[in-house]
């Protein structure tokens, strides 16, 4: 059986329990710009052990609600975040209704999975007209520009785009100091940076 890098408890330790570049506070950053509010629906998509959401049921009030592969993971999440929805499951299909969801949030997860039109489908169907989705990643430094197309060309509308390298650069040296190879987890860094973008369902009666 292959072993599942995120359930490391050295890369737990190294990133401190948000195991993406830029950590909690990229992702705060993300909900300020995004409009995060009390009470709204957010899908975590690879939510691991649940520190995102925990943070955004804190700090914005939203009703969190996360998916991941990881059964470990998940377990831990639901120890972490008592009150959340939590689903060990695969993201392609989504387990969830059409509309659903305020918001759907995904860090470092789409590089994993490797399946932009499946993810980003999937992602568009479960949100509410108007939703946002909110993706921070991996790419390369080269084939940067082309993100907003994909994004585009899925059907979101991007309100929001920058680029994060010093998180990555910052990161991978983590891992390194934790005996972890960061080229398990992003890649060779010198080719790859890291990108934060938001997006917007567009209202079917606009």
């Amino acid at each position: 059986m292959m072993c599942n890098p995120y359930e490391n408890a050295a890369l737990t330790s190294a990133c401190g329990g948000s195991m993406h570049p830029g950590g909690l506070r990229l992702t705060s950053r993300a909900a300020r710009i995004a409009g995060l509010s009390p009470g709204m629906k957010v899908l975590d998509i690879g939510c691991g052990e649940g520190g995102t959401l925990q943070y955004l049921k804190e700090k914005h009030g939203v009703r969190p609600h996360g998916i991941d592969v990881s059964a470990e993971l998940i377990a831990k999440a639901r120890e972490r975040c008592p009150g959340a929805d939590f689903t060990a499951a695969g993201a392609i299909p989504l387990p969830y209704d059409d509309a659903g969801f305020g918001a759907v949030i995904s860090e470092c997860t789409f590089s994993v999975i490797g399946d932009y039109p499946g993810l980003l489908g999937e992602s568009f169907r479960v949100l509410k007209s108007g939703g946002r989705l909110i993706v921070s990643d991996i790419w390369s430094k080269d084939g940067l520009l082309e993100i907003r197309e994909i994004f585009k060309n899925a059907g979101f509308r991007v309100v929001f785009f920058e680029e994060h390298l010093p998180a990555l650069v910052t990161y991978a040296l983590s891992l390194r100091q934790a005996g972890i190879d960061p080229r398990a987890l992003c890649g060779d860094v010198q080719d790859r940076t890291y990108y934060l973008i938001i997006c917007e369902k567009p209202d079917t009666f606009s």
